[in-house]
């Protein structure tokens, strides 16, 4: 056995030994002794509703922490751990139909995929395409304006058509 790893094993449990001799107790991070692993500030029953009563009213996190006297990073925890309902309710662009929302997500947009692919086919001057190309469509022979290089035909109904065999009316 190597004389190094002889003292490593010969001086580990010493060290816990002499842990629990400096403590007295032993009292793991993140239990009642020690109430936070990162040593940050616990919040009160108190100081819980008058962030929720501050934040309904709108205030950001810096606002709140200097009104109760906390540091933000305590505030902005809380508030990721415990959100409260928001009013913020989701409706889709396309349809009208409420979406449902997920906390901590991106805001939903749109109820389907369907009522995503029609708003954006009727509003193609929202997109934030880098670069449009000009192409002309294999199967109908129709221009048409797309970001892709490469896009051969201007839907994936003139596809089916053009790949079946079938003419265009």
């Amino acid at each position: 056995m190597n004389l190094g790893s002889l003292r490593f094993f010969l001086f580990e449990p010493l060290f816990f030994v002499l842990f629990l001799d400096q403590n007295s107790i032993f009292c793991p991070v993140g239990s009642e002794r020690n109430p936070s692993r990162t040593g940050g500030t616990i919040v009160t029953n108190e100081q819980k509703q008058q962030i929720i009563t501050l934040q309904r009213e709108g205030k950001g996190y810096r606002l709140i922490a200097s009104e109760l006297q906390l540091p933000i990073n305590s505030v902005k925890s809380w508030c990721y751990r415990h959100p409260i309902n928001s009013t913020k309710s989701g409706h889709c662009l396309q349809c009208g139909a409420p979406v449902k929302q997920t906390p901590h997500r991106k805001e939903k947009k749109f109820c389907s995929d369907r009522c995503r692919a029609l708003w954006w086919a009727a509003h193609p001057e929202m997109r934030n395409a880098k670069k449009l190309y000009s192409h002309i469509c294999v199967g109908c022979g129709q221009q048409f304006e797309s970001n892709r290089a490469k896009r051969v035909y201007c839907s994936a109904a003139c596809y089916a058509r053009h790949r079946n065999g079938g003419s265009h009316d």
